[in-house]
């Protein structure tokens, strides 16, 4: 990134974020128009190192779960991420022009709850929020046999993955007892109460999600059961970003993160990221977590990387510092007459966009 472009002094990143509306960069492709909440219009960059872009123009334009499959069999996008549910699979088979790409995502879903609030701060809580939440019914509820319970904050496709962890079956059981002894007793009205004061989680989430739709209803039900209050607080992705990263002024949130290559955790997890637009937004602090992260960047042998990985694997499903949620595969439709696109768990269709090719379909 140029230095006298981006150059900003630090503690005032404002001056920054008003310049990313006109980025500058070296990439196959130069910014050309951006419509807020539309689309945002690139051409192609001529000089670009690794050879000339063969599609002149990329348009990418915005859409969600409700609009993406009309996009995609109309012709008026050639390239979406499609939800991997059966339904959503087969509207986009009917439309014969278009193919399918679906495999083990490089990412997960999570709920993040702030550490810095009093509720949460013992493990024995969080560890009965997630007993107490049925999640391999939700998962099999929303993705039908598409998406797997997820207990690491690594994915199945990673080398640093292991399934050597607690999997926090269903156990309304045992999430009982585990508040019961965290000193929260249920009352009369089934809710449970610590210094006087109830169990009620403000859940911020995000609107125009099919996931989150799902989501809702289990998770209310499921956590009454067990004697907590869940308050919903829909709104807008970008709002939510804000409050979680820049301000950390939540309760409870959800998202998903898509990981690297490499299976280091820092960028997320390290205590140098639990800062005011750092990724550690939930304020988990574990010092046998930083020097695990530490070890695992220094050592240079994948089978003893990948053993220092797995502690901290097990590490993370113990403390939790979230709710592990779900594991999906990416799905993604691909108009016929796209050629050339390389799309993996590692590999978004941005890769090697420079080699990708629009060719008429006869």
């Amino acid at each position: 990134m140029p230095k006298h472009i981006y150059n900003f002094e630090k503690g005032n990143i404002k001056p920054l974020k008003d310049k990313f509306l006109n980025p500058v960069g070296a990439g196959p492709y130069l910014f050309k128009d951006y419509k807020a909440g539309q689309e945002i219009v690139f051409e192609k960059n001529p000089n670009y190192w690794r050879g000339e872009p063969k599609i002149a123009k990329i348009i990418m334009k915005v859409t969600n779960a409700t609009t993406v499959i009309q996009e995609l069999t109309t012709g008026s996008v050639d390239i979406d991420r499609v939800p991997s549910k059966p339904e959503q699979i087969d509207l986009v088979k009917k439309a014969e022009f278009l193919d399918i790409y679906r495999y083990p995502s490089n990412s997960y879903g999570y709920i993040g709850w702030n550490l810095r609030d009093e509720k949460f701060k013992d493990k024995k809580v969080r560890q009965a929020l997630v007993y107490g939440l049925n999640r391999a019914g939700f998962i099999q509820a929303y993705y039908k046999g598409l998406g797997d319970v997820c207990n690491a904050p690594v994915s199945k496709v990673s080398w640093a993955y292991t399934d050597d962890v607690n999997k926090y079956e269903y156990n309304p059981e045992k999430a009982n007892q585990l508040l019961d002894e965290a000193g929260w007793v249920k009352k009369e009205d089934g809710y449970r109460y610590k210094d006087g004061k109830k169990f009620t989680v403000h859940w911020m989430t995000y609107t125009g999600s099919k996931y989150v739709e799902a989501l809702t209803p289990i998770l209310i039900e499921n956590w009454k059961q067990i004697g907590v209050e869940v308050i919903p607080e829909l709104m807008e992705f970008s709002t939510l970003a804000q409050k979680v990263y820049d301000e950390q002024k939540f309760e409870m949130y959800n998202m998903a993160w898509s990981l690297s290559i490499d299976p280091d955790p820092s960028g997320i997890f390290s205590i140098e990221q639990d800062k005011l637009g750092g990724f550690n937004s939930v304020g988990w602090r574990n010092e046998e977590s930083e020097k695990l992260i530490k070890e695992g960047l220094r050592e240079t042998n994948m089978e003893k990387r990948k053993e220092i990985y797995h502690k901290w694997v097990k590490l993370a499903n113990e403390e939790l510092p979230y709710i592990f949620l779900s594991y999906a595969n990416d799905t993604y439709a691909v108009s016929a007459k796209v050629k050339g696109l390389r799309l993996s768990p590692f590999t978004d269709w941005t890769y090697d966009i420079h080699k990708v090719e629009l060719q008429e379909v006869k």
